[in-house]
């Protein structure tokens, strides 16, 4: 029989079988991965809507080489073999999908991404990992094609119904979490036609605490002895009186008090004259300390060293409510032709609630700041990391977001499936997805207080959670203030004035992304040994993102009114720091955001008539926002042709498949520009601001529309061997393609070009780059696997992936019709070959990544008795990778690129990883405990800036950010009371495992270090 008959006819049998446990979900995984062709692993549901975890992503990660990412405890995104979200591929019930979810104020996922958290596991019955590449298969991964498969009815025979109901507590936000779900299913007509439907609802509350000092800095970054003249003495530590060089610097000539000389010259660098700085003064009434040597030494030991930006303390609340529906008909027409349809419906909502304390040891001048800090005491380590400070004129802030977030997913898909005769098949997909992310609400305000002496950050003990010393009352209302207008200096455009200020920010942010495919593959059985495949496959992707801010975002906030106290806008945070270490306050009080929202009308979307209350939202036109406002559409035509064989070598079953797939993918980007100055009749009138200091109004701006269309020839080999009855091998080579992140193509511009000034420069603009071509890669894997007993398994892989292409943001001199942009946006003076100095995106060469697995999977059935029941699942992986990044800077008055290269890691790639279960399953109980790890990896590749300290040494800032390795136990149980009803007991991050990030990846600065507690279900499962 040819090989698709053999394996549709498997895959039938195993959807038949009832699972009944954690042993037989396995066992059916050991056989969609023995029979296949590729190199597949998949995970099948325990039991009707019964996924061994709560979160697909944590089942995932039970698989050799994938390892996940968590944003609030759950579960996220995952890596497969080094390789992360962006160069993975989801298919739901058979086509391509993306669902995208925010990661609260870490921001919003505009890329190709898929956020597993947008569903419930109960959801879904089997998910399949595919490792290799087939013709037949979608193009657009390097790593692998994840498939998740809904339940449908004729999985069942004649009626089935289930219904589970669980409670959850988390230890630190003390609170109980429903979770229910149900599946009824059932077939008429003989078996002919059939429905179902399943549901999910859960609600959790998340408390994640810890430390975040909201990265590092070096303590004469952009100071003394900087190669940009303009900047030396404008941002760093207040020097001792007579210390040279003097910092901060004193006003020059043109820089003068307010109320004195031209309105210009009072505001020139944001009003650098009327801060109060002279030879013996930081600022207005903050004398610099003597030039005793202790004050000299504590001066240069904070300034040479590395420093926390702004060391805080921080509460999340995280507030998740999620609903997934499923539904499913199917319509056998005839004995050769079935109709399949099916639903999906999900909805993730995410309130949170981010409070802080903190010190700010970085604000720039303007904004008091760093620059009228006085150094009383500094330690280091070896490496020049602060290890203790003591700090006078310290500025203080009690900050609070309110995050409101929501996606909305859906996909419909109808499949018909037909057979013209015993050689002859037809399968047919046509569906429609949508992902729509809204984030409405994502609000700071803030109170402050300012020039405090005597703050005190110890690291000495645990830099990641270090002590922090308050030198007031922080739980009094008394002790902060709401530093808006009438309460600070101000300049005449509403920025602050060489003082601290207090803030209100809204940032809303949208993301839609919706897939429309179909798809026709035909087979054709030529004779018992080769089958011919082929097939058509359309898809035609948009996406689309806004985001809009205040037009008062980032200037002082209107006065509060009259009478109106802190003590009346103010709540208290309490019980802090309950799983943490070290010296921390309990208590602090953080502002009432509804109170100050109702008293402000913040969310009016209207000017309230007062300084600093300018609640205008402003999009395209706001300085802060442009960037983000643009648009993605992608279509793909693909075509394949696939030989399938099923025959012998050596007396062996050999298997496999040779094809190659061709795919041609159109793009077309839409953004938008400042318009050329003249140009503005052929522009779009717009309200908002043009920069930090500007004042509101309208503005011109031209849309910017650039396409691109790129070719693929993709051949692909997979072969499995059967060398004895129990042992296969498998080899696999394809070349492969992942399209590019879709903020890369972003065809937005800033920096200009506004004017033409001369010929002797380049001018500097940064843009997106819709005319990336896609990521390439030649893979090669290759694996041996020993089924040595029902159940068990002892495997191992190599693999190899060439990546030919890579995506990097770089600087590079480029004219103007090389980048592709329409010389509309031009103003008189450039030309199309004109240079520029352009920091964008470009393909640069990759290189290699190259890996092994081991799995072990073993029933102890060999043991008599109670022994007999255990069994394990291990595996381990090791992957590594050489990329060359690139870091550019301008240099010599901006008419050259100065390039440096570096060698690292690929992004999100743990060299190592392994996961771990110990399970006991007699029928009646089951229980099971499991661990995952995974290496700290790199998660951001970071622009460098070249610095020099007192000294004149020179080095860079930090190279990149990344997480650190991660570890988690997790333990399920359940009991059958009878053949119908059971009772479950989950615990989930039994070690509170820290989120704990860094930047820099040879000093390895503490970044983040939260966590979130161990959380617990118990419930019951009832099966009608």
């Amino acid at each position: 029989m040819a090989q698709q008959s053999t394996e549709q006819e498997r895959a039938v049998d195993m959807a038949a079988v009832t699972v009944t446990g954690y042993r037989e979900s396995l066992q059916k995984s050991l056989d969609e991965k023995r029979y296949s062709v590729e190199q597949v692993d998949a995970i099948f549901a325990e039991d009707i809507g019964k996924f061994p975890d709560q979160n697909l992503a944590e089942s995932m990660q039970r698989i050799a080489g994938i390892s996940i990412d968590r944003e609030g405890g759950e579960g996220q995104r995952i890596s497969v073999r080094g390789l992360g979200s962006d160069f993975t591929r989801v298919r739901l019930n058979g086509l391509e999908a993306l669902a995208t979810a925010g990661s609260g104020s870490a921001g919003v996922n505009r890329s190709r991404g898929f956020d597993f958290n947008t569903f419930a596991s109960e959801l879904f019955s089997q998910v399949k990992v595919n490792k290799t590449q087939s013709a037949q298969m979608d193009e657009g991964s390097l790593g692998s094609t994840v498939d998740l498969r809904g339940s449908r009815p004729f999985d069942f025979k004649g009626f089935r119904a289930s219904a589970s109901a669980q409670v959850g507590y988390n230890e630190l936000s003390e609170e109980n979490d429903p979770r229910v779900s149900g599946l009824i299913s059932n077939t008429w007509a003989d078996g002919r036609v059939g429905a179902l439907l399943s549901a999910s609802y859960s609600q959790r509350t998340i408390f994640e605490e810890g430390y975040n000092p909201v990265r590092w800095e070096h303590g004469n970054h952009r100071n003394s002895n900087q190669s940009n003249v303009a900047n030396n003495g404008t941002y760093g530590f207040c020097s001792p009186a007579g210390y040279n060089p003097q910092t901060p610097r004193n006003p020059l000539a043109n820089e003068t008090p307010a109320g004195v000389g031209s309105q210009a010259n009072q505001d020139r660098n944001n009003g650098w004259g009327s801060y109060g700085i002279d030879a013996n003064n930081c600022g207005t009434g903050l004398p610099r300390p003597a030039a005793t040597p202790e004050n000299i030494a504590a001066y240069e030991t904070a300034t040479n060293a590395w420093l926390p930006r702004y060391p805080r303390y921080i509460r999340t609340k995280h507030d998740i409510e999620r609903l997934g529906v499923t539904g499913a008909f199917q319509f056998r027409i005839s004995d050769d032709t079935l109709l399949s349809f099916d639903a999906l419906y999900s909805k993730l909502d995410k309130d949170q609630r981010e409070d802080s304390l903190g010190a700010n040891l970085h604000r720039a001048a303007n904004l008091g700041g760093k620059t009228q800090i006085v150094v009383r005491e500094a330690q280091v380590d070896d490496r020049n990391r602060l290890q203790y400070g003591v700090f006078d004129n310290v500025d203080f802030r009690t900050e609070s977001s309110q995050i409101e977030e929501s996606t909305e997913f859906k996909q419909f898909s109808l499949q018909l499936e037909h057979r013209f005769n015993d050689a002859v098949r037809l399968d047919a997909t046509i569906g429609h997805s949508s992902s729509d992310y809204s984030r409405p609400i994502f609000s700071m305000v803030s109170f402050d207080n300012a020039n405090l002496d005597g703050f005190v950050l110890d690291l000495r003990g645990d830099p990641e959670m270090p002590s922090m010393t308050f030198p007031f009352d922080t739980s009094s209302p008394d002790a902060w203030q709401w530093l808006g207008y009438g309460a600070v200096p101000v300049n005449s455009n509403g920025t602050a004035r060489g003082a601290n200020i207090s803030e209100v920010r809204l940032n809303p942010n949208y993301v839609s992304n919706a897939f429309d495919s179909a798809k026709v593959d035909l087979s054709f059985d030529l004779n018992p040994t080769f089958t011919f495949r082929t097939g058509l496959a359309w898809k035609d992707y948009d996406m689309s993102t806004e985001e809009s801010r205040h037009i008062s975002y980032g200037r002082l906030p209107q006065a509060l009114p009259a009478g109106v106290t802190i003590g009346d806008l103010s709540t208290t945070l309490d019980g802090f720091g309950r799983n943490l270490s070290g010296s921390m306050p309990a208590s602090w009080l953080i502002p009432d955001f509804d109170k100050i929202a109702g008293l402000l009308n913040i969310y009016s979307n209207a000017d309230n008539g007062v300084p600093g209350g300018d609640y205008r939202l402003a999009g395209i036109g706001h300085f802060g926002s442009s960037n983000n406002n643009f648009s993605v559409n992608e279509r793909s035509m693909a075509t394949y042709a696939q030989l399938d064989f099923n025959t012998d070598l050596f007396s062996r079953a050999l298997r496999g498949n040779v094809g190659v797939r061709l795919v041609k993918t159109q793009i077309n980007a839409a953004g938008w520009a400042p318009c050329p100055t003249g140009g503005e009749a052929n522009c779009e009138r717009v309200f908002g601001v043009a920069n930090a200091t500007s004042a509101a109004g309208d503005r011109f701006v031209v849309e910017s529309v650039v396409g691109h269309n790129y070719t693929d020839v993709l051949p692909s080999l997979n072969l499995s061997w059967d060398l004895t009855d129990t042992f296969v091998m498998r080899f696999g080579a394809a070349k492969t393609m992942a399209r590019p992140t879709l903020t890369y193509m972003s065809p937005s511009v800033t920096g200009g070009p506004t004017n033409f000034f001369d010929d002797g420069r380049f001018y500097s603009i940064n843009l997106g780059n819709p005319k990336l071509d896609p990521f390439r890669s030649t893979n090669f894997d290759l694996s041996a696997e020993w089924y040595f007993g029902e159940g068990a398994l002892l495997s191992a892989a190599v693999f190899y992936k060439d990546i030919e292409t890579y995506v990097q943001r770089t600087r590079l001199l480029s004219t103007w019709s090389e980048l592709g942009y329409s010389l509309d946006l031009l103003p008189p003076g450039f030309n199309a070959n004109t240079i520029f100095n352009v920091q964008s995106y470009y393909n640069t060469p990759g290189g290699p990544l190259k890996g092994w697995e081991l799995t072990y999977q073993q029933p102890f059935t060999f043991l008599s008795g109670f022994w007999s029941k255990f069994g394990v699942q291990m595996n381990y992986t090791h992957v590594d990778s050489d990329i060359e990044y690139m870091f550019s800077t301008a240099a010599s008055n901006n008419t050259a690129v100065v390039t440096q290269i570096t060698e690292n890691q690929l992004v999100n790639l743990s060299p190592n990883s392994y996961n771990a279960t110990l399970y006991y399953d007699d029928g009646r109980f089951s229980a099971r405990v499991s661990t995952s790890y995974r290496d700290g990896y790199i998660g951001e590749v970071l622009s460098r800036e070249n610095i020099v300290d007192l000294d004149g040494n020179q080095f860079g800032t930090a190279d990149v950010t990344g997480k650190h390795s991660v570890r988690n136990v997790d333990f399920n149980t359940s009991y059958k009371l009878t053949d119908k009803l059971s009772l479950t007991f989950e615990a989930v991050n039994l070690l509170d495992t820290p989120d704990r990030r860094y930047v820099d990846s040879d000093l390895m600065l503490p970044d983040r270090y939260t966590t979130t507690g161990r959380q617990y279900y118990v419930g019951a499962r009832y099966r009608f």
